[in-house]
């Protein structure tokens, strides 16, 4: 039996060894290879539709943020080492942060809401958009949530209700809670003897058109140079939630009543004094 062996000469061996692919990148659309000899060869279009952008995250500063990004597109702020979402409008923060109490995130208003928590204090708080607060435990008492102080005269209060100059307390209401307005006025002065005096709180701040929400008014019987004063607290249940405004607002039905701010200050307050329900 006769055995005939093909074989390749060194020629043809070293031609097939140089048209091994080594190398391969795309130029513009296509992919273009290269041979160990050097040859390149265009393998064609390789490049195909947009695809939706993958997760990984783009690496700025707060200050050279994409001006122009797809909703969903995350960054890293290589200053502020916070990592934000752009969400269609605004680029949302993280919403909670684990940190210490001297390496607290550096936020901003729009980042209202996020919660951090704190290891060294075991702490938890959350930003309001300027600063960051301890939660407000619902069936607590949230306490103090204006007071201004009256230290000018006002004089002449007639027939015409007038409002007290710096009177007035503003907060924003949450509802299902309970509201106490406190009133002190230390120092009244009638004109003459006789006369009734009316003192009423308002819904809303003097030319705002509000209606007196609790009305208190009494008799009074002093000569000219007798005094006196009064305190008074409404708790007020029920309310709206939103802006509200209470007004100190005084009159006399006959002759004058006078104030002495400047040497008897008198205060108006609001408190929150617990739920009055549960949340809504």
């Amino acid at each position: 039996m006769t055995v005939v062996v093909t074989g390749f000469t060194a020629a043809r061996m070293l031609e097939m060894e140089d048209a091994t692919i080594i190398d391969g990148n795309v130029v513009g659309n296509d992919l273009i290879l290269e041979t160990k000899d050097g040859t390149t060869i265009n393998a064609g279009n390789v490049r195909g539709i947009q695809g939706i952008p993958g997760p990984g995250y783009i690496i700025c500063t707060s200050t050279t943020r994409p001006s122009s990004p797809a909703e969903g597109t995350p960054i890293y702020e290589t200053n502020t080492k916070l990592v934000r979402v752009w969400d269609g409008t605004k680029w949302r923060c993280q919403e909670r942060f684990i940190c210490t109490n001297g390496t607290r995130p550096t936020l901003v208003s729009q980042d209202e809401g996020t919660k951090i928590y704190e290891t060294d204090t075991d702490q938890e708080y959350i930003w309001n958009g300027s600063s960051f607060i301890l939660p407000k435990p619902w069936n607590s008492a949230w306490g103090l949530l204006d007071l201004e102080r009256s230290t000018t005269d006002t004089s002449s209060i007639a027939s015409t209700t007038v409002d007290i100059a710096n009177m007035s307390v503003a907060w924003t209401a949450v509802a299902n809670r309970r509201y106490r307005t406190t009133v002190h006025i230390p120092r009244i002065q009638q004109s003459a003897t006789g006369g009734a005096e009316s003192i009423a709180l308002l819904r809303t701040a003097s030319g705002g058109g509000g209606s007196n929400v609790v009305p208190r008014s009494w008799s009074m019987f002093l000569s000219g140079s007798e005094t006196t004063g009064f305190h008074f607290a409404e708790i007020e249940e029920g309310l709206s939630a939103g802006a509200k405004v209470r007004q100190l607002r005084m009159s006399c039905s006959a002759y004058t009543l006078s104030l002495n701010g400047s040497s008897y200050p008198g205060y108006i307050m609001v408190e929150d004094i617990g739920p009055n329900g549960n949340p809504v």
